[in-house]
């Protein structure tokens, strides 16, 4: 039988499911209000430069970058897709495809293309010495984490922000959503370089009060 948990190291796993499992729905839910998900891509698209300022500026990193303007994935195929049933003499030449046969349809429930969303469908019929396509692949708000969401919150939208800005510890009066991300971003960070599963009682509380607010 597992010993119970010190009482600082209950402290720290409570402040630690605070901040990762619940604070990240109240900032996507936040976010997806700013950043409708159907629009999302046009408003990154108008965006772009700030968002090419920020990463110029090391704001954002590259992995962050890859999130918001997915790469396209190139497929190609070595030989012609034939439309429609084959002749003896082309099922002897050996198959027109890696999948060893000719299929008179080609559709994208073959594929698992990775940053392509669910929602986009293709169909690619009657298609002969079609040799590649690209697949243009489309941000979806549900691979951000906290840290990307609130820092396209502070940077793109009219938030306010708290009295001592985003990267300080906002006032206990401030009470707005703008400072409310801050202090969800600045006990995350402080967790993040926590050197121990321990939390003196005190500094619980007054972070649980802090969050909560």
């Amino acid at each position: 039988m597992m010993a119970p948990l010190l009482e600082e190291e209950e402290n720290y796993v409570r402040l630690a499911l605070l901040l990762k499992g619940v604070s990240p729905r109240a900032v996507r839910t936040y976010f997806d209000r700013e950043f409708p998900p159907t629009h999302l891509p046009s408003t990154l698209n108008t965006n772009y430069n700030t968002l090419q300022d920020l990463k110029l500026k090391r704001v954002l990193n590259q992995a962050q970058w890859n999130l918001l303007f997915p790469r396209n994935v190139y497929l190609n195929f070595s030989s012609a897709i034939f439309a429609g049933p084959c002749s003896q003499g082309e099922r002897e030449q050996g198959p027109a495809n890696s999948w060893g046969e000719y299929p008179s349809e080609l559709s994208s429930n073959i594929f698992d293309v990775i940053g392509v969303p669910d929602f986009i469908t293709f169909d690619v019929i009657d298609v002969i010495n079609y040799n590649s396509f690209d697949v243009i692949g489309v941000p979806v708000s549900t691979t951000f984490d906290v840290t990307l969401m609130i820092c396209l919150i502070r940077n793109l939208t009219s938030v306010t922000q708290p009295i001592n800005g985003f990267d300080s510890l906002p006032l206990p009066v401030e009470t707005t959503p703008g400072p409310d991300l801050a202090r969800i971003k600045w006990y995350r960070n402080i967790l993040a370089h926590h050197d121990s599963n321990k939390m003196a009682t005190g500094d619980f509380n007054t972070a649980w009060s802090n969050i909560s607010i």
